[in-house]
């Protein structure tokens, strides 16, 4: 595909540690090119608390990239609001990312999209299922106008815990993780907290 966006990839930016590791090194190891970074409020009923959290900690991540002179991306925001569905909805976050992300790919016709996943990711027992679902979501939100995109996953061999070591402490500690937070803090015991701790 001819490359006409002015944008060379597209990342989410959940707030968490794994997209902030990928736009981080993506960011410091393509100086000449321009991403959009794309942070989605998933407004789902899972926890009222997570969607606020979750964009505190972007603009703390995207301050930090500022400070340290990555200045190579733009920031858009995009909302999804489908809380109506139920407390917890019948679909997973990846799905509703994928779909917004193709939409915004289709819109400024970006071909490369940097995927957040890792190791521990693939570990899980249905991951690869719901990636695949995930991934046909995109594939006919983005056809007919893009019709050779490229997923890359640059965090597939590393483990959370790796990727959290490789990462600057005062990074790390602007990232947000917890899905289930109570008056502000992490509960501790959803997946997300047990997998940081």
């Amino acid at each position: 595909m001819k490359q006409e966006s002015k944008y060379n990839a597209i990342i989410p930016l959940s707030g968490g540690i794994d997209s902030c590791a990928v736009a981080y090194y993506w960011l410091k190891d393509h100086p000449n090119e321009r991403a959009l970074l794309l942070h989605i409020h998933l407004v789902n009923g899972e926890s009222k608390d997570r969607c606020k959290l979750e964009h505190k900690a972007c603009e703390e991540i995207i301050s930090y990239y500022n400070q340290e002179g990555l200045n190579n991306f733009d920031y858009k925001e995009a909302r999804l609001d489908y809380q109506s569905a139920g407390e917890i909805p019948p679909v997973w976050d990846i799905e509703a990312v994928n779909f917004l992300v193709g939409t915004y790919m289709r819109g400024n016709k970006i071909a490369t999209y940097i995927k957040a996943t890792n190791k521990d990711d693939f570990a899980q027992e249905d991951f690869q299922d719901r990636l695949d679902n995930s991934m046909r979501i995109l594939e006919n939100v983005v056809y007919p106008d893009l019709e050779n995109i490229k997923v890359l996953y640059p965090q597939n061999e590393m483990t959370k815990e790796e990727i959290i070591a490789s990462l600057p402490n005062t990074l790390v500690q602007r990232c947000w993780y917890c899905r289930t937070p109570k008056a502000g803090l992490p509960c501790g015991v959803c997946d997300a907290c047990i997998s940081i701790h």
